[in-house]
């Protein structure tokens, strides 16, 4: 009766030695995996990061969501004006990675060199000295044939941008049907329709679909921009356009976003208000912000466009986009002046006239149509980006 005893006893014992439980500590990377997301620290610029009309662009940003994308992590991007700055956050663990090329001498102590490295120039993208994973990595994932197309692709966005167009590709149609009778597109009343709605001289519209599409319902952007008035997803989405390819909800769309942006710059005088409207359409009211900023730090008169202009311009330059004050980074300004003048140009040889107050009316409209209340709050395209 004792040797089953015993046996079980064992048994519970020195004869079945459990397993060693398996090591569930997680690594640094895998901690990221888990949360889903990557927070990647930077300093804005043409070749590092930048926003172009609600996208993310740079060739340092498009060589880390490279390494981002196939390990489901979301890139979260934090930007620093200066190197003192972005080293700082990352000692202070309020990045994950600093996606800039730093000079190896200021990576020592707590900071490592990781992925990204220009041995020529001893610079380097960094991490912290324990995220030992996430260096193991990056250092793996990192080649010289990655950042060479990273740049290729950044670079050829910058070019693209000089256009009035931007980077949508479209197969243009003519400026007008009719002259002699007045008949812009196919697309007339839609736009006078969306006018009416909105409080707008449907000849702009016009003009704004023109410049963005050349009035083909295909066009799309390299930046994902769509149809005639060239539509971010995420911007469609919040206006209802469900299809940004069917023109009529494209011209509304698009027609909600002017007003709300035309709102936005209400007590200006009307052509000024129409300048800075299709400024923020064309950038993004973030940039253009930040060139009013500019204005302002000149002694210039933020509220005219001829004066903010310049300024616009000037936010290409590191000495200006780097500015405290800056909050939306590099940003490629000839476009954005270029586009005001083709939309008003082309405006005016529509008829329209942005001199009276009147000019932001369809003239098809009677002068009691009362004017849209209680507008639904539209994201511009760098709103999208930077959570404004």
């Amino acid at each position: 009766m004792l040797l089953p005893s015993c046996q079980r006893e064992r048994a519970k014992g020195t004869l079945f030695v459990p397993e060693p439980a398996a090591d569930t500590t997680l690594t640094d990377l895998d901690a990221l995996v888990d949360a889903g997301e990557i927070i990647v620290g930077t300093i804005s610029g043409p070749e590092t990061y930048y926003d172009y009309r609600g996208t993310p662009l740079g060739a340092h940003y498009l060589l880390a969501q490279q390494f981002a994308n196939p390990r489901g992590l979301r890139i979260n991007v934090q930007t620093a004006h200066n190197v003192s700055e972005l080293l700082q956050m990352l000692r202070d663990r309020k990045i994950d990675l600093a996606a800039y090329p730093l000079p190896d001498s200021l990576l020592s102590g707590d900071l490592a060199s990781a992925g990204f490295h220009a041995d020529d120039k001893h610079r380097s993208w960094a991490v912290s000295k324990d995220a030992t994973a996430l260096k193991d990595a990056l250092d793996h994932f990192y080649s010289e044939g990655l950042l060479a197309a990273a740049q290729k692709e950044s670079s050829e966005a910058r070019r693209s941008a000089g256009s009035a167009s931007g980077m949508a590709q479209y197969s243009p149609r003519a400026q007008f049907i009719s002259r002699e009778k007045g008949i812009i597109s196919v697309y007339d009343q839609l736009f006078q329709e969306a006018g009416r709605a909105n409080s707008l001289d449907w000849r702009l519209l016009a003009a704004v679909a023109y410049t963005e599409s050349a009035f083909d319902p295909s066009a799309l952007s390299r930046a994902g921009a769509r149809g005639l008035m060239q539509l971010m997803p995420a911007t469609a989405a919040s206006l209802g356009v469900s299809d940004a390819y069917n023109p009529k909800q494209n011209i509304s769309g698009g027609a909600r976003l002017l007003r709300t942006l035309l709102n936005r710059y209400e007590g200006l005088p009307a052509s000024e208000q129409i300048s800075f409207a299709l400024a923020a359409y064309n950038a993004g009211p973030g940039h253009i912000d930040d060139a009013q900023a500019l204005a302002s730090m000149r002694g210039r008169n933020p509220n005219r466009w001829d004066e903010v202009a310049p300024c616009a311009l000037a936010l290409s330059e590191p000495q200006n986009y780097l500015l405290p004050a800056i909050r939306h980074g590099y940003f490629i300004g000839r476009e954005t002046v270029g586009y005001v003048s083709t939309v008003l140009a082309r405006y005016a040889a529509y008829g329209g006239t942005s001199a009276a107050p009147s000019g932001l009316r369809s003239p098809h409209s009677s002068a009691s149509t009362p004017r849209k209340k209680n507008l639904p709050t539209i994201k511009g395209p760098d709103d999208e980006l930077f959570g404004e």
